[in-house]
């Protein structure tokens, strides 16, 4: 007790802020501790985040740089529009004297109703910042807000979202009244003509029929070339009746390319289609070039199936005016038979001892004479096979 009496004599020397505080805290009635109920203390009752009053007067002046950032904090002012009329010479005095009545009258409120003491913040409280009237387009700063570090918001700033909706409702209105006409509806001059003549057919069962025509004209075509009635067509005899439109054709696309020399094409005693070429005024490496491209790219060539034959292709010698170029067609074997006499005599081979079915080893059991097994019972070892 009495070190605590002389660490308070040094406060009693400080100036007091007022006679007014000092009137209210002489006001306040001392509490022991056998009044204090559990109800009343603040961790074992329900509690409520809400900013810290000021219970205690000011006993002491700080220095110039605090009293700066007191006088420029957020909770140094409510708003630019009220400063105006709190700029008065006491009004830091009064703010802390209504602070101090408000503390006041909760602990009082709290004491006589110790079972429920959160009853008493569901009424209006003046003291705490949510129940003061804010100014017109004044936003308090909180500390889980939307806008965090700021404290007012302004009428004239429009807001970035209601902006971006706005023009996407322009867009859409925009969208819609491209498909819009400001002319009245206008009907064709022929309406109605369908509907005027009722024997007369549907333009829609027109194309019915012209589809169904169509249909049975596709059935009736030939897609597969000639039809005989003997069978199958063979391609070499057709292509053999056409020799004249072959030959006329080749010699068409030759003379087309070689305006200036003498070119002849015919079809020699064994069927081969031959093109001849006069040597006189001609290049035959620029000719043999030629006629190799041409055996291979013309679509005669193709159509009419031909061969080059290698063997007599380019044929020529000195004593000869003109130069061969021979074709195998369709209708002639590149390879013909060689006949018997070049063949030669085959020898005789006799046959009889040879095992049956030109096989190596001897079959089991008997035999007919084409080699077919015959087929057997077999009853003992000891005897002998059986038909």
């Amino acid at each position: 007790m009495e070190e605590q009496t002389e660490q308070a004599a040094p406060a009693e020397s400080v100036e007091s802020p007022g006679p007014d505080v000092k009137a209210v805290e002489e006001e306040i009635p001392p509490s022991s501790p056998e009044q204090i109920d559990s109800g009343q203390v603040g961790y074992l009752g329900k509690t409520f985040v809400q900013p810290k009053p000021v219970t205690e007067a000011q006993t002491h002046q700080g220095t110039e740089c605090s009293s700066v950032i007191k006088a420029f904090s957020p909770g140094s002012f409510s708003g630019i529009r009220s400063l105006p009329t709190n700029l008065h010479p006491d009004f830091r005095q009064q703010s802390l004297t209504q602070t101090l009545e408000s503390t006041k009258e909760e602990k009082l409120v709290k004491s006589s109703s110790p079972t429920r003491p959160s009853t008493t913040r569901l009424s209006p409280d003046k003291s705490r910042p949510g129940a003061s009237p804010l100014p017109k387009g004044q936003r308090r700063r909180q500390k889980y807000g939307g806008m965090p570090q700021t404290f007012t918001s302004y009428e004239y700033m429009s807001d970035p979202v209601q902006d971006k909706l706005a023009r996407r409702r322009e867009e859409i209105d925009e969208g819609k009244n491209k498909w819009l006409s400001t002319e009245d509806f206008k009907t064709h001059k022929a309406r109605g003509l369908l509907n005027r003549y009722t024997y007369s057919i549907s333009p829609y069962e027109l194309l019915q029929e012209a589809a169904k025509r169509e249909s049975s004209d596709t059935k009736l075509k030939i897609l597969h070339g000639p039809v005989r009635a003997g069978g199958c067509v063979n391609e070499a005899q057709q292509a053999k009746i056409r020799v004249k439109e072959l030959l006329k054709s080749l010699l068409s696309l030759l003379r087309a390319d070689w305006p200036n020399s003498e070119i002849d094409a015919f079809v020699d005693d064994e069927g081969w289609v031959v093109v001849s070429y006069a040597k006189e005024g001609l290049d035959l490496k620029q000719l043999n070039a030629y006629m190799n491209r041409f055996a291979k790219r013309s679509p005669k060539v193709y159509e009419f199936k031909l061969k080059k034959d290698a063997t007599r292709w380019g044929v020529t010698n000195e004593d000869m005016e003109n130069i061969f170029f021979v074709f195998c067609p369709p209708w002639i074997h590149s390879k013909p038979d060689l006949s018997k006499s070049l063949n030669g005599s085959r020898a005789v081979v006799d046959t009889s001892n040879e095992l049956a079915l030109d096989s190596g080893r001897v079959p089991f059991g008997p035999q007919s004479a084409s080699g077919n097994c015959i087929q057997i019972h077999v009853r003992n070892l000891s005897y002998a096979f059986t038909t």
